[in-house]
């Protein structure tokens, strides 16, 4: 198969990630939140499921293990986590949201919400439909290899 444009595809898709992120990223900072769009995938993941391994969140938010430390220390540092020791592996900790990291769900899912609708405005239901397909279509073929 021959792929014409796909440089400019790639940079189109790079170009939105980085602008989703930034958005994000002003969205928390308009909102008085003290957090980052990679602290924001850290903690979806613990709303989902705490006492999660490091190793885990590093796999779910698609970020290497150092990337991840460096953000659960800020987070830790800032209250919204604890790390426990994993009683099964001395080598590894275990991740719990404070009473802070869990209020902050509330307040940030409808921040995030309103910034996601904004940015896809000029679509409708079909069109964005057609887009999550072909998205997650490429996605599938990273992970098949």
């Amino acid at each position: 198969m021959k792929i014409t444009g796909a440089i400019s595809t790639s940079s189109l898709i790079t170009k939105m990630a980085l602008r989703i992120k930034a958005e994000i990223n002003n969205a928390f900072q308009e909102s008085g939140a003290n957090i980052t769009s990679e602290q924001w995938g850290v903690l979806k993941c613990l709303w989902r499921k705490e006492g999660i391994s490091q190793s885990e969140i590093a796999e779910k938010v698609n970020k290497d293990k150092a990337s991840v430390t460096r953000i659960l220390d800020i987070m830790q540092k800032n209250k919204l986590i604890t790390r426990c020791d994993d009683e099964h592996d001395r080598r590894s900790y275990r991740i719990y949201l404070t009473e802070e990291g869990k209020n902050l769900e509330n307040k940030l899912k409808p921040v995030v919400q309103a910034t996601i609708q904004r940015i896809y405005q000029n679509l409708d239901e079909c069109e964005l439909e057609v887009l999550q397909k072909l998205l997650l279509k490429l996605v599938k073929n990273g992970d098949d290899q």
